[in-house]
């Protein structure tokens, strides 16, 4: 019997080597690939938002990727002050807050404002896996914790690289296509491409742990004379009527919003049915996106122009 586990360990450690052999080497390159990714998403904003210390804004944008429609140049011209945009496409405010909000905290003066784009898709609920491949390498890091709590799949041995990779060699190297390392920018399209994101009515989103955060956040920002604007960017106006239900999202916000402390700016229908501001349903393109900054802008300046003579 002693013999059996002798031999039995002997053969479990040479398996664990073996393995080890192999998936350390490449988890280590597909980390160095996803640290050094400058534009693929979602590696290209964590890194950014990882690198950017004593940026020091006076005012930052938060979002899922239609935070995208705020270019923060037009906003820092109009305004007169530095803006700094530090949205994440794809994801709903409990990733919008963890990962870039609390990051670009730790390293960055305090702003004075906050424009935190609202929106009935992706913001109160999850339209991308909770759990996947591109989240991985930065698992350990501190402001990534909440994921442990929301996915099954992980947990705090994924620390440990070799736990966080063991039997998805197949995900990792596909991974290695999807990482481009260099920096080459497109022109802007300015075509309107109607895309799968919205087929058909969507359901509306209210999960309890991403409002409760959302409340923690409100709560925190009045705490540090953060001055927190939630405005709705536009929404090509039959798709806001047809597809989202619209009513109780502003419903929601209102209860949220109950003491109307905040300031909520509605653009849902700026642009109308007009396609030529926008790059899909949801989504401005670059004419949009200048055109709705600008509009932004100046109602913000006449706001806080008008609550300063107060």
């Amino acid at each position: 019997m002693k013999r059996f586990l002798i031999n039995t360990l002997l053969f479990a450690a040479i398996v664990l080597l073996i393995i080890s052999a192999v998936v350390y080497p490449l988890s280590l390159e597909f980390e160095r690939r996803a640290f050094a990714c400058k534009t693929t998403a979602p590696y290209c904003r964590v890194n950014m938002i990882y690198n950017t210390k004593d940026n020091d804004a006076k005012l930052i944008i938060m979002g899922n990727s239609r935070a995208s429609g705020y270019d923060d140049s037009i906003l820092s011209d109009t305004l007169g002050i530095k803006c700094f945009n530090i949205g994440f496409a794809g994801y709903p405010f409990i990733y919008q807050y963890n990962i870039m909000y609390k990051t670009y905290m730790s390293q960055n003066a305090r702003p004075d404002y906050i424009i935190q784009e609202i929106g009935p898709w992706a913001f109160f609920d999850y339209v991308m896996p909770k759990y996947s491949m591109d989240m991985c390498p930065y698992i350990d890091r501190e402001n990534f914790c909440f994921l442990k709590e929301i996915t099954p799949e992980l947990s705090y041995a994924d620390d440990f690289r070799l736990v966080r990779y063991a039997g998805k060699l197949n995900k990792v190297i596909n991974e290695f296509n999807n990482i481009d390392e260099h920096c080459d920018t497109l022109p802007p399209d300015k075509t309107f491409h109607p895309r799968g994101l919205i087929n058909g009515k969507q359901k509306f989103e209210h999960t309890p742990e991403n409002i409760s955060l959302f409340k923690q956040f409100i709560d925190e920002c009045s705490a540090n004379n953060i001055r927190l604007i939630l405005v709705c960017s536009p929404i090509l106006k039959d798709v806001s009527s047809t597809y989202f239900e619209m009513d109780r999202f502003w419903n929601l916000i209102d209860s949220i919003n109950h003491d109307s402390r905040l300031t909520v700016l509605n653009y849902q229908d700026l642009f109308g049915n007009d396609t030529t501001m926008f790059m899909d349903y949801i989504h401005l393109n670059i004419s949009g996106t200048e055109e709705f900054s600008s509009k932004v802008g100046h109602d913000l300046k006449q706001i806080l122009k008008a609550n300063a003579t107060n």
